[in-house]
């Protein structure tokens, strides 16, 4: 038997510059709320001004940012699930995150993998018009569609401290400590908590949009509900994004909105749509509507194909195994460990109940929690795949693997408003596909003549539900590669963000690489350059599986010239010189800027937040270890085999890469 107890949280996030809501505290809880499982989450907590009658009544301004919450909640037949995460637009100082926690709960951090294959899986699509090529007239023909979402990889915070303490007056102690201060909003909330215990982890954030470690939160009791009562918006709207996994397609209690499509436009000049707009229209009145935006048992384990160029969307099983096991570098075989958890699933049989790792322990207990396969069950292992990928075998506890869906819905706090609490429901309703097609085509940004060619847009085949199969004209399926900045040269041997995708025909026989790396060298060259490399396995992993020779962030500097790449945000190199007319700044490695408003290199002083830091102190490194708001970060370093491998490899992959068309990611961009 599993020893463990029931979990209820929130979240709240608390700014410097805060004072209490002048409206009455929400009553505690009833006893049923307090009965759910990961009843829903994380309270953030930062250095709160304690000076008096500032912003007396208001929660909306702030050093800390909350943009989006991503919830998970997996039903079983005798336990629910929760994963929970915070992505939040900040400045440097210290953060932490508060969950209260009954005697027995079992608490896990989730690899990054998890949360980025259900985006993935489930991320809307938008295609242009039927019959509309999606380009601006006179340009060429080009099969493109909008993503709507990021699909790349940010590393979470790692966490400094994890500590649990008896009560409220704990929390707030501990706070003092670390000079931070507990709103009395919240205050009230974690007192109204009698008999639980509260978890906090510590973080140091930096200069812009973060994203806290993926919590886990298992208990036996089964309670399908969406827990958002104690979710608070701030300055901003704050976007959730709530994902189900249940015996069937998952509904929310109250208004259920719909995309109006035939307001849906394509933007012709940026490939972009105005289906965020839409949403968030639709999301804001009445409070607490929600729109399901994908749900179906192929998000989950399966391969949608979509569009005329049949583009492909890999289910969460694919995308999970393989993520986690680059992050863990290769320590996992991940096709192995896919192969196997799809043919698990795709029987009618029940998967016994698994244990969870409880790696941040069992509070006021120890973990007792045996694992007993039953005759005609699966064995949750094979839904694992090494010490760290076991979210599959948690989420899938007790169901029956063939019956097993994954559902979406998109949900909206306004300003200074506060959440809800949404029941979930399983029910028989078809699936919904995470594709829409516009109806409109807008052509304001062609330029003269942009008016004409456009082609007839009669709107047929716009649906919210997107297409269920392939679509295409019998030619190869498509699928969307991306492509990773690496430097090999001037000693920085780093790997940067995602510089743009490129799409790649796929087969059985000649499937599409993960990923490709585009090497830079001194001459500042990235033209047709980019080659497929993996990673040989050799970087040591920290708790999360990530190389701890890495930093976090995103994308690095080249070393050197012009770069064909214009898609990038601050475009330094060790000249000075930047293709990227769009950025704020043009930084080299020794310090030289042509904006006024300041420079410094990597050993300089950086306490001017209008100066630019460059890329070195003339020391032949082309890495910089500080970055600012807007600014990208060095990934993790490559291994010395890696590199090598990529010397090696590049010049082959010039001469016998498929032809391919770019395609530039979304980045996140920090608000004021």
């Amino acid at each position: 038997m599993q020893n463990h107890q029931r979990v209820r949280g929130f979240l709240l996030t608390i700014k410097p510059g805060t004072r209490p809501l002048s409206k009455p505290a929400a009553p505690p809880p009833s006893w049923a709320q307090r009965a759910l499982v990961g009843a829903a989450a994380v309270a953030a907590l930062s250095t709160w001004s304690a000076e008096p009658a500032q912003a007396l009544g208001s929660i909306s301004a702030g050093d800390h940012l909350p943009l989006e919450q991503r919830v998970l909640i997996s039903l079983g037949p005798d336990r629910t699930t929760l994963w929970t995460q915070l992505r939040v637009d900040t400045k440097p100082g210290p953060l932490a995150v508060v969950v209260p926690a009954l005697p027995g709960a079992a608490l896990d951090w989730s690899t990054p993998a998890w949360f980025e294959a259900l985006e993935v899986a489930t991320a809307p699509r938008i295609l242009p018009p039927s019959g509309v090529d999606g380009t601006c007239p006179g340009e060429p023909e080009d099969d493109v569609f909008q993503l709507v979402g990021s699909t790349y990889h940010v590393d979470p915070l790692p966490p400094l401290e994890l500590t649990v303490v008896a009560d409220a007056d704990g929390v707030v102690a501990w706070a003092d400590q670390h000079g931070l201060v507990v709103s009395p909003p919240l205050v009230t909330g974690l007192s109204s908590l009698t008999g639980h215990r509260f978890v906090i982890a510590r973080f140091n954030a930096p200069d812009g949009v973060v994203l806290t470690p993926t919590l886990r939160v298992v208990s036996p009791a089964v309670a399908p509900v969406l827990p958002l009562v104690m979710t608070t918006a701030t300055s901003e709207p704050l976007v959730i994004t709530a994902w189900t996994i249940t015996a069937g397609r998952a509904e929310l209690d109250g208004q259920a909105t719909t995309l109006p499509t035939d307001q849906l436009a394509f933007d012709a000049a940026t490939g972009e749509s105005n289906y965020e707009s839409l949403r968030a229209t639709e999301l804001a009145s009445p409070a607490g509507a929600s729109l399901l935006e994908c749900s179906s048992r192929a998000a989950l384990v399966g391969t949608l194909m979509f569009g005329e160029a049949s583009h492909q969307i890999e289910g969460v099983v694919t995308t999970y195994f393989k993520r986690a096991a680059l992050y863990q570098s290769g320590a996992i075989d991940g096709a192995a460990c896919t192969a196997q958890s799809e043919a698990t699933l795709a029987t009618a049989t029940v998967l016994a109940a698994s244990c969870p790792r409880a790696d941040l322990g069992i509070v006021d207990g120890t973990n007792e929690c045996t694992e007993t396969i039953l005759p005609g069950q699966a064995d949750p292992e094979l839904l694992r795949c090494g010490p760290l990928a076991d979210d599959l075998a948690v989420a899938l506890s007790g169901l029956t693997g063939s019956d097993a869906w994954l559902s979406r819905h998109g949900l909206w706090v306004d300003t200074g408003e506060g959440g809800w609490m949404k029941t979930i429901a399983s029910t028989t309703g078809p699936a919904v596909d995470p594709v829409w097609t516009a109806t409109t085509p807008d052509l304001s940004g062609c330029g003269e003549g942009g008016a004409g060619g456009a082609g007839s847009s009669s709107g047929t085949g716009a649906s919210s539900s997107g297409s269920t199969g392939s679509s295409g004209t019998g030619g190869a399926a498509t699928v969307q590669v991306p492509v990773y900045e690496v430097d090999t040269s001037c000693g920085a041997h780093e790997v940067g963000a995602i510089l743009y995708y490129v799409v790649v025909e796929a087969s059985e026989e000649e499937p599409a690489p993960e990923y490709y790396y585009e090497e830079e060298d001194c001459s500042g060259d990235t033209s047709e350059s980019y080659t497929p490399v993996y990673d040989d396995g050799g970087g040591e992993t920290d708790d999360y599986g990530y190389e701890e020779d890495g930093t976090d962030g995103y994308e690095g500097d080249d070393c050197g010239g012009d770069t064909s790449d214009t898609s990038t945000d601050s475009g330094d190199d060790c000249e000075g010189d930047t293709s990227d007319t769009g950025s704020g700044s043009d930084d080299d490695c020794e310090g030289d800027t042509s904006d006024s408003s300041g420079d410094s290199d990597c050993g300089g002083d950086t306490s001017d937040g209008s100066s630019d830091s460059g890329c070195s102190s003339g020391d032949g490194e082309s890495g910089c270890a500080l970055s600012g708001r807007g600014r990208r970060r060095k990934m993790p370093r490559l291994s010395i085999l890696v590199v090598a491998a990529i010397s090696v490899l590049t010049p082959l992959r010039r001469l016998t890469r498929r032809r391919s068309r770019r395609r530039k990611p979304s980045r996140p961009q920090p608000r004021r």
